[in-house]
């Protein structure tokens, strides 16, 4: 039987025509996490991953530490 892990409430569902099928691993150390509980207690840490996530996916968020957007990079890249 699969292992039953705590769900996050309040995570905004994906749209119908999108599926993830793909699982990424992303190890935080006991810190990261009390720190991630600190920033939104009303998620689990993995709810808070998740929405990081989903922000700099959709664009909504780019991190400092990212590669510069091909429009930010000087020119296009030729494929």
């Amino acid at each position: 039987m699969p292992r039953q892990r705590p769900v996050a409430e309040n995570l905004p569902p994906l749209p119908a025509r999108e599926k993830r099928d793909q699982q990424v691993k992303i190890r935080l150390t006991p810190s990261e996490m009390e720190r991630l509980a600190v920033m939104r207690p009303d998620l689990t840490p993995s709810g808070i991953v998740a929405l990081l996530v989903d922000d700099v996916l959709a664009g909504r968020y780019r991190p400092a530490w990212a590669a510069a957007a091909p429009d930010e990079a000087g020119g296009q890249r030729e494929v």
